[in-house]
Order: structure tokens, then C-alpha cells, then sequence
């Protein structure tokens, strides 16, 4: 919603995205171990160089427990600076009406649910139920723009497209390897 691109798009990149965290599910972990991370360093570079957070959590649990708790910390605090960037984007887009930035739904929905989350103590059962919703929620949004787009069409993504997100991702990988081997 906030840079208004088309279903077709957001289903490629969401594709590109989608394949590179699979790799890194499967890479990170052999990486981490030939290099000997630590787990708290394999957490730290799973966090920052793996987009999605399943795929963080994924890679970081065959990791190791600690690599797990410091991963899932760390890409809080990168999706909490989602909310910045998204209203300078916004800003940035001419979405700013009548002095008023058109904040989308799902940041304030997230806003509200980490207040929320941060100021009540929730018992086990609670917290099951909106993590199986959300997830829910979230699968559906991905099946909704999913079928919008045909075998045919994700075929013709772009190869420069391709190209500028491996190359993205790999300097974003080895560049934050190289900062977490630093510390």
C-alpha cells in the first residue's frame, strides 16, 4: 500500500524473496558451522542477513537454542524499524495528505499488538491462539496474492530483477558476516 505496486510485482519479489530465504535456511547453518560461528554470532547474522522471520527462526533453531534466542531478538528490533521506513516511504511517495501521513493498516495493527504484547502478561493459551491467527492471516494474504499470479507469469520475472536481488543478498550476507566475525 505504500508504494502502490501491482499484484504481479509484489508476487515476483515475494518469489525471489521466498527462494533466498530457502536457501539461507539451508546454507546459513553449514556456513555458520565451517566457520565456527559462536551462537550468539550465527543469531546475530541470521537476524540481519535473512529477510523473513520464519526463515530466521528456521535457520537460527538448527543452529543451536541460543543462536534461536538471540536471532529472534534482534529481528524484533529490525522489523520494529519497519516503521520509520515506512513513513518516509510514505513521505516520500506523496502519500502525505492535508499534513497527514495515510499510515497503513498493517503497521498500526502491528503498532497495537506490540503495545499491547509489551504492557499484558498473556497465559500460554492466549498467545497460541493469535500466534496460529496471525499466521492464518498471514497465509492467506500470501494465497491471495499468489493467485493473482500464473506459473506463466512468474516465469517472465525479469532477469535483471533476479540479478539485483542475488547480488542484494549476497553483499547483505557477507557484509554483515564480516561485521559479526569483527565483534
Amino acid at each position: 500500500p505504500v508504494i502502490e505496486a501491482k499484484d504481479q510485482q509484489v508476487a515476483q519479489v515475494l518469489t525471489i524473496i521466498f527462494v533466498l530465504n530457502g536457501l539461507a535456511i539451508l546454507l546459513f547453518p553449514a556456513i555458520g558451522t565451517a566457520l565456527d560461528l559462536t551462537q550468539e554470532q550465527f543469531g546475530m547474522w541470521a537476524a540481519m542477513a535473512i529477510h523473513d522471520t520464519s526463515s530466521v527462526v528456521g535457520a537460527a533453531s538448527a543452529y543451536g537454542e541460543e543462536a534461536l534466542k538471540t536471532a529472534a531478538t534482534l529481528k524484533i528490533l529490525r522489523i520494529l524499524w519497519l516503521i520509520p521506513v515506512i513513513l518516509l516511504a510514505s513521505y516520500s511517495m506523496k502519500r502525505v495528505t492535508a499534513n497527514h501521513i495515510r499510515i497503513p493498516l498493517f503497521v498500526m495493527g502491528f503498532f497495537i499488538a506490540s503495545l499491547i504484547g509489551g504492557y499484558f502478561q498473556f497465559d500460554s493459551a492466549v498467545t497460541g491462539a493469535f500466534s496460529t491467527i496471525s499466521k492464518s492471516l498471514f497465509a492467506l494474504a500470501l494465497f491471495l496474492i499468489g493467485s493473482q499470479m500464473s506459473l506463466q507469469a512468474l516465469r517472465t520475472i525479469c532477469p535483471r530483477l533476479i540479478t539485483m536481488a542475488l547480488v542484494l543478498w549476497t553483499a547483505l550476507s557477507t557484509t554483515s558476516l564480516y561485521w559479526v566475525l569483527q565483534i
